[in-house]
């Protein structure tokens, strides 16, 4: 699976290919995963699962300290120091990795007062240490520009833990025995990956340094504010929904809402801003590719929800019966609005990257920090009164209150025209979405979405959202023409 030698432009496309196919089979694998589970445990049993899940994702970005965006930058420009890199990464986020898991199981008695599930929360615990440590050596082969790699451990160890998975679940066993399947396979893959990571850069030697760790930690702390912030949004509802409603069905129903919102916006994400490159150099000849960039991040994230929404909004009841099963039907009603945020995670996803990378550290932190006062504070309030709508009320709080703060970051150093790029195709978003809500009684499904994608469409070309020059533009990035003026 060694690719063959090439050139430094082609080089990096791979790289970024691999990275793309890698993080494609987890999704793929998730939810490969989540129908089985939810269909052979059953919502109240899928639920407490996905709370176990969730205990220790909450976690993970601390762990990790935001150090995968550090070392995207500092391998590559020292390429003479990577073992001295490595060893010091490793270092720190094993130190910082075995205090959480000691600190999570230590938390996990205190305040979990059910054996069963303390025990669940537990063997999640040891999946922190491990995945969090694999996930170090995934930043290293990525900075290497050996995404090979990555995508090599993910389709061997993904693969196999649903593979084990699902025959645990046929053979009669329970969450315990599914939860210590996923931290084995974190462990053993673990193993995998040192040994290839000591092929690929030889024995990591040299010494560690404390000034050298406090200073990758302090450049760490912005993304890692952004990550746990983004995990915050979406499984924080489902942590604080185990202490503000307990294990019940409903704890499934929303997890499964959840899981899905989080599973596409991964997809969408990846696909987005894979394309996204192609499509701005297509598109604007001689223009700020920034610019571009935001523009057309702005512009098919506002497409985004909306068309899930509509999707889901006519298939899901068929989908969930043959999936996962009539008991989850009232999830029903939760996954067409819950999938509309996938336009602001989307834009928060790719915006990120863009803000840290121009050095507005300060500035990142305090849009992340807002996003999760905001969601928190909505969810205390709006949960009891409105239950599972009050839940994705709450995640839409947090998600843009992050994207605004981030717009108006991004607004004061460029020229952002807000009426084309992000007005009107949320108009002609919405004017799909509210065609599929006002003609619901209609008997025939298909032909109601059609007529909501049609209106969509129809608006979208009215208003100027989508121009046939657009059209023509956005055809001519992928089969190579050269679009006409």
């Amino acid at each position: 699976m060694t690719p063959p030698p090439t050139s430094h432009s082609k080089s990096i496309a791979l790289n970024a290919t691999y990275l793309g196919l890698s993080r494609a089979i987890t999704s793929l694998s998730r939810i490969i995963y989540a129908v089985f589970l939810a269909r052979m445990l059953g919502a109240e049993l899928y639920g407490l699962y996905n709370y176990g899940l969730s205990w220790y994702l909450i976690l993970l970005p601390i762990s990790i300290l935001g150090l995968d965006w550090v070392l995207y930058k500092e391998i590559p420009f020292n390429r003479q120091r990577t073992q001295f890199i490595t060893r010091n990464s490793l270092f720190l986020r094993i130190l910082v990795s075995t205090i959480l898991t000691a600190g999570s199981i230590l938390t996990a008695y205190i305040l979990e007062p059910t054996p069963e599930i303390r025990i669940l929360l537990i063997i999640f615990s040891f999946a922190l240490l491990c995945r969090n440590i694999v996930l170090l050596h995934y930043s290293v082969f990525t900075s290497l520009e050996r995404s090979y790699l990555v995508l090599k451990s993910e389709l061997i160890f993904r693969s196999l833990e649903v593979t084990l998975g699902i025959t645990a679940l046929l053979l009669g066993y329970g969450i315990h025995e599914v939860a210590l399947i996923h931290t084995t396979s974190w462990s053993v893959q673990l193993i995998y990956v040192h040994w290839i990571l000591r092929r690929t850069i030889g024995h990591i030697t040299g010494p560690i340094s404390l000034h050298y760790n406090l200073s990758i930690t302090k450049k760490g702390i912005p993304f890692l504010v952004a990550s746990l912030s983004a995990v915050w949004i979406t499984q924080g509802s489902i942590f604080m929904s185990r202490f503000f409603g307990g294990i019940t069905d409903d704890l499934g129903y929303i997890a499964l809402s959840i899981q899905a919102l989080v599973i596409i916006t991964t997809i969408t994400s990846e696909i987005g801003n894979a394309a996204l490159p192609t499509i701005c150099r297509s598109m604007t000849e001689g223009q700020d590719k920034s610019l571009a960039y935001i523009n057309e991040t702005l512009r098919i994230g506002s497409f985004m929800g909306p068309t899930l929404f509509i999707l889901s909004f006519f298939l899901i009841d068929p989908l969930l019966k043959l999936l996962v099963g009539a008991e989850y039907l009232p999830s029903a009603k939760t996954i067409p609005l819950i999938l509309l945020l996938v336009t602001p995670l989307f834009w928060n996803t790719s915006l990120m990257g863009l803000v840290g990378s121009n050095g507005k550290y300060v500035s990142l932190i305090t849009a992340n920090l807002a996003g999760s006062l905001s969601f928190t504070i909505s969810y205390i309030y709006l949960s009891p009164l409105l239950h599972d709508t009050g839940i994705i009320l709450s995640i839409g709080a947090g998600s843009i209150t992050t994207f605004l703060f981030y717009y108006r970051i991004i607004g004061k150093d460029y020229s952002i025209d807000t009426k084309k790029h992000l007005l009107l195709p949320l108009i002609s978003g919405t004017s799909g979405v509210m065609t599929a809500i006002f003609f619901y009684n209609i008997n025939d499904s298909l032909l109601l979405m059609a007529l909501s994608f049609l209106f969509m469409l129809i608006t979208a070309i009215l208003t100027g959202a989508i121009k046939k020059s657009d059209v023509r533009k956005f055809a001519s990035a992928f089969n190579g023409s050269v679009p006409r003026n």
